[in-house]
């Protein structure tokens, strides 16, 4: 999970989940650490972590040094500046002011000001700083160190600056310090200057080794030194509030996703370092969250490799035999007759000669009355056009001509409708005689408007 830290304000009452320490916790979890209650119950056998508010420091009973001599050990991170006489016991100076980077620089985690990098010093016999060069602070302030049992295990760059009554001023030509550790009496001490290094938005990344370095100072402080057996129990105090619960899940529903550009400058970055190789093929077993996500990068490599051979294999082209082939397809598409044969075919099919019964009896009109057929079309009422003819027979010759006329002029100009087989035979017969008898004179015909 990749999320941008934002600088963690130690006041706050109530406590988002990314500023939470729910991944410290799990680290204590995780080394097999069991809680105490409360200061009445520290021994040497106990561990005693302090965050942000420092007060306990001055109230445990019998004082901080006895308990440091009679074997207990403390982890105290903190950005107040407040004195107490802890710090006196210590011969350290807190200072107010927060340590800033510049953006420009790499100094900074992420290119963030409020979260600069630290330098780790080479202290061989404490060895918290141990192969870890990208632990990010966040809104850190810095101490001076003058103990005689306390060494500085890191400080902050040079470049590094804090505002001073209003005026920028940089860290080089001072002792900034960010870490100091050291064994007291039987006991063990380490001073951070910095809380939310420990915050879970700070310790869930993979661009930093703040997960380690929580791990890796919880259990330097838990060894007592060869053959001796390592302490089993803490006392955790967050803001001045006893914490016991270790064994949480660290549910990352509520962490906001980065943006798209930051995840791929971040897996760039990554990549140039050379950080997946180095993921798999690290053999460190002090780094359990790096075990874990080794055995998870291999696992998840190897089903993504499988399923991707799976789907090329499967891929192949393969011909549908069950479908004709295109050039069958093609030819059966292709008429075996010309479009007029297949127009009297249908006409036949469906047993309607309008039609052609249709087109006959225009045709004869334009023949006898040109012209009719026109007018008749531009009025768009059959009506408009009248036919005058002479009968050379009797009166009922004469009644049977005009019957079969007005059957004909239904053809030519009526609508469309259904005309079967035998009544387009009838209409071709009595076309027929209709045209003998105009040829024999029997029928005369003119237009009349």
């Amino acid at each position: 999970m990749f999320f941008l830290p934002c600088p963690a304000l130690a006041q706050n009452s109530k406590i988002p989940f990314e500023n939470g320490n729910h991944a410290f916790r799990y680290v204590l979890h995780n080394l097999g650490l069991e809680a105490r209650n409360h200061l009445s119950e520290l021994d040497e056998d106990t561990i005693l972590i302090v965050f942000g508010e420092t007060q306990a420091l001055d109230e445990i009973p019998g004082g901080l040094e006895p308990f440091l001599n009679n074997g207990g050990a403390v982890l105290i991170a903190t950005d107040r500046p407040s004195q107490g006489r802890w710090q006196d016991f210590f011969q350290i100076q807190f200072y107010k002011e927060f340590v800033q980077a510049p953006s420009n620089l790499e100094s900074a985690y992420r290119s963030l000001p409020a979260c600069p990098w630290v330098n780790p010093q080479k202290v061989d016999d404490i060895p918290i700083f141990r192969g870890l060069t990208e632990v990010a602070t966040n809104k850190p302030v810095y101490f001076t160190n003058r103990s005689k049992r306390l060494k500085t295990l890191a400080t902050f760059p040079g470049d590094c600056w804090t505002e001073e009554r209003g005026t920028p001023t940089t860290l080089r030509d001072k002792s900034a310090a960010f870490a100091a550790a050291g064994a007291i009496g039987k006991g063990r001490a380490l001073v951070l200057s910095d809380h939310s290094v420990f915050i879970n938005e700070m310790m869930i990344q993979l661009d930093n080794n703040n997960f380690d370095f929580a791990f890796q100072c919880v259990r330097w402080l838990m060894d007592r030194g060869e053959g001796l057996d390592r302490r089993t129990h803490v006392l955790f105090l967050d803001e001045g509030e006893v914490v016991t619960n270790f064994n949480v899940p660290i549910d990352m529903t509520d962490v906001p996703m980065p943006p798209l550009d930051v995840v791929n400058r971040l897996l760039v970055k990554l990549e140039q370092e050379n950080f997946f190789n180095r993921l798999i093929l690290g053999n460190d077993p002090g780094r359990v969250m790096g075990n874990i996500l080794r055995v998870l990068t291999i696992f998840i490599t190897t089903i993504v490799a499988g399923f991707g051979c799976y789907r090329f294999l499967h891929s192949r082209h393969r011909m549908e035999t069950s479908e004709p082939l295109f050039a069958t397809k093609m030819a059966q598409q292709s008429p075996e007759v010309d479009v007029m044969t297949q127009r009297h075919l249908t006409m036949i099919k469906a047993d309607n000669f309008w039609e052609a019964a249709h087109h006959l009896s225009r045709d004869w009109f334009e023949t006898v009355t040109p012209g009719l057929l026109a007018q008749v079309a531009e009025s768009d009422d059959p009506r408009s056009g009248l036919i005058s003819f002479t009968v050379d027979a009797g009166w009922w010759r004469r009644w049977s001509w005009q019957r079969k006329l007005k059957d004909l002029w239904r053809l030519a100009v009526g609508a469309p409708r259904k005309l079967t087989a035998g009544e387009f035979a009838r209409f071709v017969t009595q076309l027929d005689e209709v045209k003998a008898a105009q040829l024999r004179g029997i029928l005369q015909f003119r237009n009349m408007n």
